[in-house]
């Protein structure tokens, strides 16, 4: 993981000369010589160009993540959900969200380091393992036997098999990570993306404040400020931080007043949010019914109404 330190005169927002011109709406790093350029795969992007650099000497402005206090607009790779985690990708600054796994539980796996699973269940997925004699072990699985180092599979009940695409078996290089895919490892508790020959840690940037498409621009907000989110409306004598558990969306068709959502990650004492394009008008309520289940009730929308989820948990 690579962090930019910036060591020049602290006033902010910050007046820089970069290498090359820069786009607006991108996030960067700064060099100890305080350059700016785009932040990439695994970087810990210090903050973000307010406005186009110069094309003559290449002067940009930038905005440290940690003075803001309200929202502001990145671009994107790829499309994201409100309130979904957003990383440094490898497109000139841009930012993206995680990976769905097709054949596995929304984006998470279980491990990059471990042994095949002597029982594993239903939709468990895992990340091949660097070491060689690891990698042996899954081998030995004839259904498995061209996984290779830093492949996804999952398990469909009965056999392992690409967590790419969810349906075939693994055959040499079908399971490989596209560049650019960000997954949830359970028992690191990071998200990683793969870089084009490895998976590095991605340190979460920021948050979407609303749904995008790539190659548009949305609001987001400071993860920095929102791990000390108030939940004055909780029934708590306590205020404690949140962390954020996973995002989703419910899908309530024309004529009904409930959907489910369900998450292996989901606690029974977990919190959730809820929000959608006309909240004002219909009234929405969420709450997590169960472990790994969230439930979502309303009136008759008088069409589909798509709900975004926000689930959180309490940090002592």
């Amino acid at each position: 993981m690579s962090i930019s330190k910036y060591t020049g005169v602290k006033s902010f927002p910050l007046q820089l000369a970069a290498a090359s011109q820069l786009m607006e709406r991108r996030v960067v790093k700064i060099s100890a010589a305080n350059v700016p350029a785009y932040a990439t795969y695994g970087d810990v992007a210090l903050g973000y160009t307010t406005q186009r650099g110069d094309e003559n000497d290449y002067a940009v402005t930038v905005m440290p993540f940690d003075f803001i206090d309200g929202t502001f607009f990145l671009d994107l790779e790829g499309t994201v959900i409100a309130h979904a985690p957003l990383f440094a990708t490898g497109t000139v600054g841009k930012v993206k969200t995680y990976t769905t796994i097709a054949g596995g539980t929304a984006y998470t796996v279980k491990s990059r380091s471990l042994d095949l699973a002597a029982a594993p269940a239903n939709k468990d997925t895992y990340i091949i393992p660097t070491n060689n004699t690891q990698i042996a072990t899954w081998n030995d699985h004839a259904d498995i036997a061209d996984a290779a180092a830093g492949d996804v599979v999952y398990f469909d009940g009965t056999n392992w098999k690409c967590a790419k695409n969810g349906t075939t078996a693994i055959t040499s290089g079908a399971a490989s990570p596209a560049t650019g895919d960000i997954y949830y490892v359970e028992d690191e508790g990071i998200f990683v993306i793969w870089s084009g020959t490895a998976w590095v840690e991605a340190p979460v940037l920021c948050y979407a404040g609303e749904a995008g498409v790539s190659g548009g621009y949305i609001a987001c907000y400071n993860n920095k400020k929102s791990a000390q989110v108030s939940i004055e409306q909780l029934d708590s004598g306590v205020r404690p931080a949140l962390k954020l558990v996973c995002v989703g969306q419910v899908t309530i068709a024309d004529g009904g007043t409930s959907g489910v959502y369900h998450n292996d990650q989901i606690l029974s004492t977990d919190y959730v949010f809820v929000s959608h394009a006309t909240l004002g008008a219909i009234p929405v309520h969420a709450a997590v019914t169960a472990a790994d289940t969230v439930t979502v009730t309303c009136t008759d929308p008088n069409g589909n109404l798509t709900v975004n989820i926000l689930v959180v948990r309490a940090v002592s």
